[in-house]
């Protein structure tokens, strides 16, 4: 399925990118979806990103930036391990976070301090497994806000600042 969509016509877009393995046979050698996701993200109409037991080259693709729309990121053991700097910026409509790694992989290393700053629709954060990850960005300004899910994040000492949380 992930070569077929690199053959498609580049005057399609869609809205969502769906690409799970609920099994995969070799956990070692997930299939790598950079260039699918790049190239579908490419349009900037990309309202929903679901990729699970899949592999990204360590960093979701610029072309993601494009997608100003994006309301659903979840990125569940695709081995991610930083957010680039234009995610605090791009992705302003976002209202559900969940980015969850391996236990046995280094996932997430680094997040932009200011990475919730301009998200003010977000109602759900769920980051677990990242167990390299030294802090947390502020969630000040988070004010819709309702489920919030940190687990397995063993660096981290302390829960950032909450600002004016309802």
């Amino acid at each position: 399925m992930t070569k077929a969509l690199v053959h498609l016509d580049s005057s399609i877009s869609c809205e969502a990118c769906v690409i799970i393995d609920l099994a995969p046979a070799d956990a070692e050698n997930l299939t790598d979806v950079t260039d699918t996701l790049a190239f579908l993200a490419s349009a900037g109409k990309l309202q929903t990103v679901q990729l699970v037991n899949r592999m990204i080259n360590g960093s979701p693709p610029d072309e993601l930036q494009n997608c100003q729309l994006l309301r659903i990121l979840v990125l569940i053991h695709i081995g991610v391990e930083v957010f680039p700097s234009w995610v605090s910026t791009s992705f302003a409509k976002l209202e559900y976070l969940h980015v969850e790694g391996e236990s046995t992989d280094t996932n997430l290393v680094e997040l932009p301090s200011d990475l919730f700053f301009s998200m003010g629709n977000l109602h759900t954060i769920h980051l677990s497994y990242h167990a390299n990850l030294p802090s947390l960005p502020s969630m000040v300004g988070l004010k819709t806000l309702k489920s919030v899910y940190f687990g397995y994040l063993d660096s981290i000492k302390e829960i950032p600042s909450t600002g004016d949380l309802p």
